[in-house]
């Protein structure tokens, strides 16, 4: 069995005793956990373990990886911030955030809000003035066709108000109007009107050999990459200590912020994004993958644990949320530029001039951050 490593993934036994733990700091008083990850090391204390490592040389101990909590206290509703050490079982500090900072959103608490908003009287009479026709099934989404809003305090799970939808072009809003019938349109194949294409022939991929990648751990040896994978909450997928060659190249990778804002002024659509990190979470809300992914091939699948704060804080296990696997081509088939319908992949054979982007080629020479422009798109490596 491989010897603990600073980049490790928090186990399900290191959640749960970071709620023991917790447990018995706040005695007597109910917490709603939001978060339970590891605190990674810090970058000096970390580089000569990884330094050794790379060179094949003996090396010192890993570096202390402590865990990090963010918790509400439901008896004053504050939000705190929790440091523990889980191999001497205490507390290193733990103190309560700013009032201005609110917790990050947690698929329980979704859960709980919609139950409370679909049960809440006020909603009810809303829903009463649409006249729905009966048979219909109510729920609560981010998009229309309901042109009110509630709006829920989320630690106290109180109706704070409701809000009422512009639908036009400036900042007016009406009262809850009855329901307009108008023709659906179903993405469910099994729900079209017509059936689906019958003329797309089996197409097999095969490794009589294998990959030509390998996994121990979340250590990834790929042709002369290596790499660890890690995951935490906010994140969600990280990667961490990248060489080449025996190289180094990268010394973390991650999306450490996205948002895609809604792009209407009129409120409350203000607020309303898609893909924020700090709102829910990457890792949170990660996808499970138990049926596999669409990724031909031999697939390594990667799991994790995040904190279940509906259930005492215990842990709930994201089974296989990322996937690793060879890629013959760049997977730019995927991401059309449907403003010239365009399929942007990279100088190949295939493609020799580049179609729908200007490569222009970069050598790193020194480590650092690097960002994308809002005009361009991606980056891209290159053995």
């Amino acid at each position: 069995m491989p010897s603990p490593h600073s980049f490790d993934l928090i186990t399900a036994g290191e959640i749960q005793l970071g709620v023991q733990i917790l447990q018995k700091t706040f005695t007597n008083v109910p917490l709603r956990y939001k978060r339970v990850d590891i605190q990674e090391p810090i970058k000096k204390e970390v580089v000569p373990y990884i330094e050794a490592e790379r060179l094949s040389k003996a090396s010192s101990s890993k570096a202390i990886s402590p865990s990090i909590a963010l918790f509400h206290r439901l008896d004053d509703g504050s939000f705190d911030k929790a440091l523990f050490n889980g191999d001497r079982r205490t507390i290193i500090y733990a103190k309560q955030l700013p009032k201005h900072v609110p917790g990050p959103v947690d698929l329980d608490e979704r859960e709980e809000i919609e139950k409370l908003c679909l049960e809440h009287s006020a909603v009810k009479e809303e829903i009463k003035k649409m006249k729905l026709p009966s048979g219909v099934t109510v729920c609560a989404e981010n998009g229309f066709p309901c042109r009110f809003s509630p709006a829920f305090h989320g630690v106290f799970r109180k109706l704070i108000r409701i809000d009422y939808l512009p639908t036009g072009l400036d900042h007016t809003v009406v009262e809850t109007q009855p329901w307009k019938p108008l023709k659906t349109v179903q993405y469910a194949y099994a729900l079209l009107d017509k059936s689906i294409r019958q003329d797309l022939k089996p197409y097999i991929v095969q490794q009589p050999q294998g990959a030509s990648s390998s996994t121990e751990e979340n250590l990834v040896s790929w042709q002369k990459w290596k790499f660890r994978v890690g995951f935490n909450s906010c994140e969600g997928l990280v990667i961490h200590n990248v060489t080449y060659d025996g190289r180094n190249t990268f010394y973390r990778l991650s999306l450490s912020g996205m948002t895609v804002s809604y792009g209407d002024p009129p409120a409350p659509y203000q607020r309303k994004q898609a893909f924020d990190m700090g709102d829910v979470g990457f890792g949170t809300t990660a996808d499970q993958l138990p049926l596999g992914c669409d990724c031909l091939g031999v697939i390594k699948y990667f799991g994790a644990h995040t904190v279940d704060s509906a259930d005492q804080g215990w842990q709930r296990q994201t089974t296989s949320n990322c996937g690793f696997a060879d890629r013959p081509r760049h997977q730019g088939f995927k991401n059309t530029v449907f403003y010239e319908d365009n399929i942007p992949l990279p100088a190949s054979k295939e493609n020799p001039y580049g179609v729908g982007y200007v490569a222009e080629k970069s050598v790193l020479k020194t480590s650092g951050s690097a960002e994308t422009s809002v005009y361009a798109d991606v980056f891209d490596r290159i053995n």
